[in-house]
């Protein structure tokens, strides 16, 4: 589409309606600097370095940047008569594609030689939603409550390009069309703007991974910078350019130093990282065009022209490094990982992108083309083939299939994520043919005792009803609030909790129910233990009569409304069993035991009686308060788990566990004769 060919001579648009501001030169070397102070937050974040914990908001910085380029290129051609789709796009895939297909092939080659086939697969499945430029919404759909760890999917950083490549398709139809039509362009950038912030208000606590990853809740970053684009110069002094540019600096770095992983983003916390941008880049959007001095400087400057490739470069890095030491790297290797991708970064700059975009040559549009085309088909290939499970020797098989045994668990019976699943659709588990009178209650420990309990309801040709909630404490009184890790606790599942324990309490109040069976993940954040190294310090709190527990006071709404449980359920004349808890290795079983060939994990650690001892010393001091209260029994899988001092996370068959707390289908049914006496009472 060529803009010239189709306005007539009398129609040339007015400056009211297009005409951009004409800068004395093109490039402004402050941006680049501004790139690089947008670029080295995100890496460092990534990379664990303390004092970056906000370092994500450098995306946001992006964004900005993006649509001030983007307008200006933009409204330039189109007031030149020279706009044309075809070179629009040209340009993006000269400026995106060649360093992108470059990143894509190297992470693939990785991937084939050290992911085991589960992660393989979500890898291939990644990959081909690079290549469709659908990135965003794959990471959106493919977060789950078991789901791999962001940390070890190295193409999660594409969903910032997916968003950018998805505003590509519209916005140059959009400001072409403004100005064939004669509309005010500030006015509607400015409406899209206003409205796409409102929704990612919205989307804040309504729906957190859509707000995050998707284009109408962060249109409005880019649309900030179109703004400033569009908008016409004015003749600042060089103090208040500096001014203005040193505000904007300091409102970005100290978002990066206050802001967290925990906090609801975007939405209004977006807008301050998003307004000292925009300051930045006002600063220099004068006569004289000049921006910053300190963004001037060769080091900024320098690493702001290779953002691009550094961005690409950085988490694949960190994410292989996170996979082959089996947990998270410590902030030095994130720190070395990070000066070796600014290494390659520069490579790349050097060798790929600048030749490509200076090339006159078709190759230089159809190989990137074609390269990305080929990743796809790649993906594909990867997502149908189970992982080229061939690859492996035996050992390294079994390791990587032990995962999989929590679908061979009744994770069916169970609401995790999106999908509920109410007590009044409990699973019947054992013997179907037998009136059930037990009731197993809990999260998804609950779902490995199920295991553990139909094993031995088979040999009892027993019955019993089972269904689970995901991360929810059995209990009265009290929900999982949504105002803290909104991400998480806005989904489904966890909003469910209250509703799902008021369920299940009246089917446990059922005349044909005798025993209810209480099993659940005792030693988390529920109770404010400390997370297990492989997790996330999650700060997620309980409610209790519409009010937040006060940071460190999960533990104490826990035990008034589980002690409230136990009480109804006694005084109905029920029985109460509670399973006590198992030993947590501090690392992903399965995982360990695979990457111990390539030699960059640590050595494997069986759990010692004594670490058990210490992480459960506060829920096992409540339950022996709670067992002098009330004639409740207990379970208890350790005494089977382990072997005198030394508990197990292995043997010769391989992992015991499918992660770094539930244990495998194997382990579970070994301890099933624990249950035996549950089903012989009920009889």
């Amino acid at each position: 589409m060529d803009i010239a060919a189709k306005s007539e001579p009398n129609k040339e648009p007015t400056s009211s309606f297009v005409r951009p501001p004409t800068p004395t030169h093109d490039f402004r070397s402050d941006i680049d600097g501004l790139r690089a102070i947008a670029v080295i937050p995100v890496v460092l974040f990534h990379a664990g370095i303390s004092g970056f914990s906000g370092g994500f908001i450098g995306v946001d910085v992006f964004f900005v940047i993006s649509g001030f380029l983007i307008t200006g290129i933009l409204l330039r051609s189109i007031h030149d008569r020279t706009f044309s789709i075809r070179r629009f796009y040209e340009r993006r895939i000269r400026r995106i594609l060649p360093a992108l297909t470059l990143v894509l092939a190297v992470s693939t080659a990785v991937a084939l030689l050290a992911y085991d086939p589960d992660t393989l697969v979500s890898y291939g499945k990644s990959l081909l939603s690079v290549s469709l430029f659908g990135s965003n919404f794959y990471f959106w759909k493919s977060v789950g409550y078991f789901a791999a760890h962001a940390d070890v999917q190295p193409l999660l950083h594409t969903w910032s390009l997916a968003v950018e490549e998805q505003f590509y398709i519209f916005y140059p139809l959009l400001l072409w069309a403004l100005v064939w039509f004669r509309i005010r362009i500030r006015t509607v950038i400015a409406v899209i703007a206003a409205v796409s912030l409102a929704l990612s208000i919205y989307a804040t606590t309504h729906a957190p991974g859509a707000n995050f990853y998707l284009l109408p809740t962060r249109a409005w970053e880019l649309m900030v910078g179109g703004l400033l684009a569009a908008s016409p110069k004015i003749e600042l002094s060089r103090m208040i350019r500096q001014v203005t540019a040193l505000a904007g600096l300091i409102i970005i770095c100290a978002c990066v130093y206050v802001y967290d992983g925990t906090m609801p983003f975007p939405g209004l916390t977006a807008v301050p990282p998003v307004l000292g941008t925009a300051l930045v880049i006002f600063s220099g959007h004068n006569e004289g065009n000049e921006g910053s001095a300190l963004l001037r400087t060769a080091p900024l400057v320098a690493v702001g022209r290779a953002s691009y490739s550094f961005y690409l470069w950085h988490f694949p890095a960190l994410a292989f490094g996170a996979y082959l030491a089996a947990g998270k790297i410590s902030p030095t290797s994130g720190f070395i990982l990070s000066l070796l991708s600014l290494g390659a970064a520069l490579l790349t700059l050097r060798f790929v992108e600048d030749p490509v975009r200076r090339s006159r040559k078709s190759t230089a549009v159809v190989l990137p083309l074609a390269g990305m085309a080929f990743m796809g088909i790649c993906g594909l290939a990867i997502a149908v083939s189970s992982g080229l499970p061939s690859r492996l020797p035996a050992a390294s098989l079994a390791a990587a299939n032990a995962p999989r045994d929590k679908s061979v668990h009744h994770m069916e019976c169970m609401s995790v994520d999106n999908a509920i699943v109410p007590p009044s659709k409990a699973c019947l588990l054992g013997d179907k043919k037998a009136v059930p009178h037990v009731l197993l209650w809990g999260d998804s420990h609950a779902m490995v005792t199920a295991t553990a309990m139909e094993a031995s309801a088979l040999r009892q040709r027993a019955s019993f009803l089972f269904a689970a909630a995901a991360d929810c404490p059995p209990g009265l009184g009290f929900a999982i609030s949504a105002n803290f890790v909104a991400s998480l606790t806005t989904t489904p599942s966890y909003r469910f909790c209250g509703d799902y324990n008021s369920q299940m309490l009246d089917r446990a109040l059922h005349p044909d129910i005798k025993t209810v069976v209480l099993s659940a993940r005792w030693s988390n954040w529920r109770i404010d233990e400390p997370p297990n190294p492989t997790e996330e310090d999650l700060d997620i709190r309980l409610s209790e009569n519409g009010r937040d527990a006060p940071h460190g006071g999960n533990h104490q709404v826990f035990e008034r409304g589980f002690t409230r449980l136990v009480a109804e359920l006694t005084e109905a004349g029920k029985t109460v069993v509670i399973v006590g808890p198992v030993p947590e290795p501090q690392f992903d079983v399965p995982k360990l035991l695979y990457v111990q060939r390539f030699g960059f994990a640590p050595p494997i650690k069986d759990v010692s009686r004594e670490d058990y001892e210490h992480r459960h010393a506060r829920i096992l001091a409540y339950f022996r308060r709670l067992s002098a209260q009330y004639p409740v029994t207990f379970v208890e899988p350790v005494d089977r788990l382990c072997r005198g001092s030394v508990c197990p996370v292995s043997d010769a068959q391989g992992p015991r566990y499918f992660d770094h707390n539930h244990l495998s289908v194997r382990v579970a049914k070994e301890i099933s004769p624990l249950f035996d006496p549950i089903f012989s009472r009920t009889e």
